[in-house]
C-alpha cells in the first residue's frame, strides 16, 4: 500500500514538473514586486530615450511587462502604472496608458481618462495611441471623453480625437462632432473630419458635405468631398453646389442611403484626371515614393529570376519592373499641370530624394524631374519607414504615392506593425493622404497603410494593369 502511495506521489511530482513553466509564471511571473524588477531591467536594456532604437525597444521589451502588471487587478499595480503614465517619455507614457486601459477594467479606464495629457511626456505619439485605446473600449465614458476632445481644445488635439471617433461609426453625437469639424477655420481639422466621415453613415452628414463642397477652395479636397457625397448618396451632381442643394431640398425628407449594388453606376469625377498606375493624381502638391531595390530589376511578368552580375542592368533593362516604373512615372510627370508641385523619393538602403522639398513642374522642373527618374540605379534593401518620414517632413505636400514590390528591409523600423503604428501616429496631425501601390502581388501591409492614412490601395503588374485582387481602399 505504501509503495502504491509512493508511485502516486511520484506521478504527481512528474506532472507538476511537466507543467511547471505555466504554474511558475502564474505564481511568480505575475507577482508585482517581481514584475516591477523585470520592468526596471527592461527599461535599462532598452537603451536611451530619444535614440532611433528606443521606440522599438520599448514596444518589444518594456510594453509587454507593463501589460502584465496591468492585468494584476492590484491597487498597487495601478498606482505604479499611474506614476509611469505621468512620466517624461512619450513611449513609456503610451505603454503605461495602454496597460491600464487593456488590463485595469473600469478603474484603469477612469485613471487613463483622468490623467490624460498631464505630464511632460504627452507628445503627439502618446496622445494618439492612448486616445485610440480609450475609444476602442467603446464605453460611454470613453465616447464622451473623445467627443469632448474632438470639439474643444487646440486644433492639434481636435485632429487627434477626430481620428479616434472612427470607433463610433453609428453614434449620432460622434457624427455631429465631425460635422462641426467640417465648419472649422483650421484646414487640418476640416480635412481630418472629412477623412473620418468615410466611416460614418448618418443622414446629417449629407447637407454638411454639400455645404463644405461650396466653400472648399482646394481642388483636390473639393474632389474628396465630391467623392464622399457620391459614395453616400448614389447620385452625382458634380461640383455645382446649387444643384446639390436643389436635389437635397427635393429628396432630403425621404432620403435613404443606397445599397452597394446601386452605387456601381455612379462616378464622382466630372473631369479627366491623369492617373499613375490607375490611381488618380488630383493633388497639386504630391510626392512619389518609389522602391529602387534590387528586386525591381526582376521581370515585370512571369516568375522571379535571379540576375547574374554580368546581365544586371541597375537602371532597369526593358521588361523589368523598374523599366515599367520609369515609364509610368515619366508619363505622369508629363501629364501633370504646370501648377503642380512635386518631389520624387526613391528608396533602397535609404531615401534618395530628387529635391529637399516640393518643386514646381513649370520651367525646367519637369525635364529635371524626368531626368532624375531615368538616371536612377537600384541597390539592396527597401527602407520604407525612413522614406515616409522624410516625405512627411515636407509640410506642403498633401498627397503621397508609395510604390513597392516587397516587404520592408532596412531602416529604423522593418516590421509592418511597427511602421503602421509609428506612421499612423506621425501622420494623424500631419494629415497627408498616403496612397499605396503593390507591384506584382497583393501586399496586406501596404493596403492597411493606405487605409489608415486616408489613401487608396492598388496592386498592379505594371502599365496600369491590376494584379491579383487589388481593390481601392477608402
Amino acid at each position: 500500500m505504501l509503495n502504491r502511495l509512493h508511485r502516486i506521489f511520484a506521478c504527481g511530482v512528474f506532472f507538476g514538473l511537466l507543467f511547471a513553466p505555466v504554474a511558475g509564471e502564474a505564481l511568480f511571473g505575475n507577482d508585482l514586486e517581481a514584475l516591477t524588477e523585470k520592468y526596471r531591467e527592461a527599461r535599462s536594456s532598452a537603451g536611451k530615450p530619444g535614440t532611433a532604437a528606443w521606440p522599438g525597444a520599448v514596444e518589444r521589451k518594456v510594453a509587454p511587462i507593463l501589460r502584465r502588471i496591468g492585468k494584476l487587478k492590484d491597487p498597487e499595480a495601478l498606482k505604479m502604472l499611474k506614476r509611469e503614465y505621468s512620466g517624461t517619455d512619450s513611449y513609456l507614457v503610451a505603454s503605461a496608458g495602454l496597460a491600464m486601459i487593456e488590463g485595469g477594467g473600469k478603474e484603469g479606464l477612469e485613471a487613463a481618462i483622468k490623467g490624460f495629457g498631464k505630464g511632460s511626456g504627452w507628445k503627439t505619439y502618446s496622445k494618439v495611441r492612448v486616445l485610440d485605446a480609450i475609444a476602442a473600449t467603446g464605453k460611454p465614458a470613453a465616447r464622451d471623453f473623445v467627443i469632448k476632445a474632438a470639439t474643444s481644445g487646440t486644433s492639434e488635439m481636435r485632429v487627434i480625437a477626430i481620428g479616434s471617433l472612427s470607433n463610433f461609426p453609428r453614434n449620432q453625437e460622434a457624427c455631429e462632432a465631425l460635422v462641426d469639424g467640417l465648419k472649422s477655420s483650421h484646414s487640418m481639422v476640416r480635412n481630418a473630419s472629412l477623412q473620418a466621415l468615410h466611416n460614418f453613415k448618418v443622414k446629417e452628414m449629407v447637407p454638411a458635405l454639400i455645404a463644405r463642397l461650396g466653400k472648399e477652395k482646394d481642388s483636390a479636397r473639393q474632389g474628396d468631398v465630391l467623392n464622399l457625397l457620391v459614395k453616400r448618396t448614389g447620385v452625382n451632381m458634380g461640383l455645382v453646389t446649387r444643384d446639390w442643394n436643389k436635389w437635397w431640398k427635393e429628396t432630403g425628407d425621404r432620403f435613404e442611403f443606397p445599397k452597394a449594388s446601386e452605387l456601381s453606376a455612379s462616378k464622382a469625377n466630372t473631369v479627366v484626371v491623369p492617373t499613375y498606375f490607375g490611381l488618380e493624381v488630383a493633388s497639386k502638391r504630391v510626392i512619389f515614393l518609389v522602391d529602387a531595390s534590387i528586386s525591381m530589376l526582376q521581370s515585370a511578368s512571369g516568375p522571379r529570376k535571379k540576375l547574374g552580375k554580368k546581365n544586371r542592368n541597375l537602371k532597369g533593362a526593358p521588361g523589368t519592373k523598374m523599366a515599367a516604373l520609369k515609364k509610368e512615372l515619366t508619363s505622369i510627370l508629363k501629364k501633370l499641370p504646370d501648377t503642380t508641385m512635386v518631389n520624387i523619393i526613391f528608396f533602397n538602403v535609404g531615401p534618395i530624394p530628387w529635391k529637399s522639398s516640393l518643386q514646381p513642374l513649370r520651367g525646367r522642373g519637369r525635364q529635371e524631374a524626368i531626368a532624375f527618374v531615368n538616371n536612377l540605379d537600384c541597390k539592396f534593401k527597401t527602407n520604407i519607414y525612413d522614406s515616409l518620414v522624410l516625405a512627411l517632413k515636407d509640410r506642403k505636400a498633401d498627397t503621397l504615392f508609395l510604390l513597392s514590390d516587397g516587404k520592408p528591409i532596412g531602416g529604423t523600423f522593418t516590421k509592418p506593425a511597427d511602421i503602421l503604428r509609428e506612421i499612423g501616429a506621425k501622420n494623424r496631425v500631419r494629415g497627408a493622404k498616403i496612397n499605396c501601390i503593390s507591384f506584382g502581388q497583393e501586399t496586406p501591409f501596404l493596403k492597411q497603410l493606405a487605409k489608415q492614412n486616408g489613401g487608396v490601395y492598388r496592386a498592379t503588374s505594371g502599365g496600369g494593369k491590376r494584379a491579383g485582387k487589388g481593390k481601392k481602399a477608402n
